[in-house]
């Protein structure tokens, strides 16, 4: 018997809670009838005590509902609050063809897009290598060498801060490695008599890599492409600063043929070559990227040209050789340098190093709808930090 009575409560509950549901939803239509109708006044208790129980597209709908009554009633304040509740619900909201034009207008007054929004991202790049002056032990006005690309990894945190529904200033912290290759001949076509019968030449190959922590600042514009589909464009230009470290470099000499013979290489461990490198860099940046929304948040590919803007030779240590009974603090560094010049005839030329960005990423949005030109960067701060639903001041 108490088996059937829970059972019968449980149904009556659930049959309250479905009729109270249908009821709410029965109201939503009614509320568009009476706007059809321009029974204006009524809507607003009709939808009352229903908006909480909302599904968000019904929330949506409700609030343009309201909105327009509010519109059509001449009551300014009630739609302004009306269409800020619908963009707190619905913060992309995208004004339909099928909206009269008074509520575009008033959409066109407020800014939905986010203040702040935070970035991530992670991809390769390709480092890019021009040469300032060639330098050498051989003769340089006929030099052999090639700088070849390598390959490297990004990774990048970064927030926005929008000033407008196009601009923004992007600034972030960066984290890359960066890799190129490089060879030449020596001596090429050098005919010695005597004991040495002919040195064809030397070949020499080295990689070179690091690693930077840079911090990139630059200037975006936004634009939408579709704002149906939710795809939207960029393109920003800025400058970055980066810290190199763990400059490396692999090499191998192959010497030329003596009395046709070849000898064997020349090789040896990684070299760190941290005193032939600055270790501030200063680069210009110029970037384009597609982005698709998910909900509430984007999804992008960014493709981004970083031009090196100084020498990385750090020239006062070219020849900064060590003797044998040098000792220096950084004496161990300048025996790498013997071994790096007199053991693989290396002698770097004076360059830049640029590089080609291809990442993808995802933009997590701070959104706070809000009138235009009524959000500063400083309000947007002080409001950040301030509890929902308290005026900025209140104590």
């Amino acid at each position: 018997m108490r088996r059937f009575v829970l059972l019968g409560f449980f149904w009556l509950v659930a049959s309250l809670a479905l009729k109270a549901q249908q009821s709410c939803e029965d109201k939503l239509i009614q509320a568009q009838e009476w706007l059809d109708q321009g029974r204006l006044k009524g809507i607003p208790a009709l939808l009352h005590d229903c908006i909480s129980k909302y599904s968000r597209q019904q929330k949506v709908q409700a609030y343009r509902i309201l909105t327009m009554a509010y519109l059509y009633n001449d009551d300014p304040i009630g739609a302004e609050r009306s269409f800020l509740d619908l963009l707190g619900v619905d913060p992309e909201y995208q004004i339909l063809e099928s909206d009269p034009i008074e509520l575009e207008h008033l959409s066109a007054q407020y800014i939905s897009t986010p203040i702040i929004g935070w970035q991530v991202m992670a991809g390769t790049n390709m480092s890019l290598i021009q040469v300032i002056h060639v330098n050498g032990i051989d003769n340089t006005d006929n030099s052999q060498q090639s700088y070849s690309p390598g390959f490297g990894f990004v990774a990048n945190g970064s927030v926005d801060v929008h000033f407008s529904k196009n601009f923004s200033l992007m600034a972030g912290l960066e984290l890359t490695s960066h890799k190129f290759g490089y060879s030449n001949l020596l001596f090429e076509d050098v005919n010695i008599s005597g004991a040495l019968s002919s040195i064809d030449y030397d070949k020499q190959d080295k990689t070179e890599n690091h690693f930077a922590v840079g911090i990139p600042v630059s200037l975006k514009y936004a634009f939408n492409i579709s704002a149906n589909s939710g795809w939207s464009g960029y393109i920003y230009g800025g400058y970055k600063l980066s810290y190199a470290t763990l400059n490396q470099a692999n090499l191998t000499l192959q010497p030329g043929e003596v009395g046709g013979t070849l000898p064997p290489p020349v090789t040896g461990p990684r070299l760190n070559i941290d005193l032939l490198r600055t270790n501030f860099r200063h680069s210009a940046l110029l970037g384009v990227g597609l982005m698709k929304r998910f909900g509430y948040k984007y999804g992008f590919i960014d493709i981004r040209y970083q031009a090196g803007l100084k020498n990385v030779l750090e020239r006062k240590n070219q020849f900064n050789f060590a003797t044998g009974n040098d000792e220096s603090l950084n004496s161990s560094e300048r025996f790498i340098l013997n071994e790096y010049t007199f053991n693989y005839g290396m002698v770097d030329d004076d360059f830049r190093q640029s590089a080609l960005y291809i990442n993808v990423g995802m933009v997590f949005p701070m959104y706070r709808p809000r009138k235009a030109n009524t959000v500063t960067i400083q309000s947007f701060f002080q409001e950040l930090f301030t509890k929902k639903g308290k005026e900025v001041g209140d104590e």
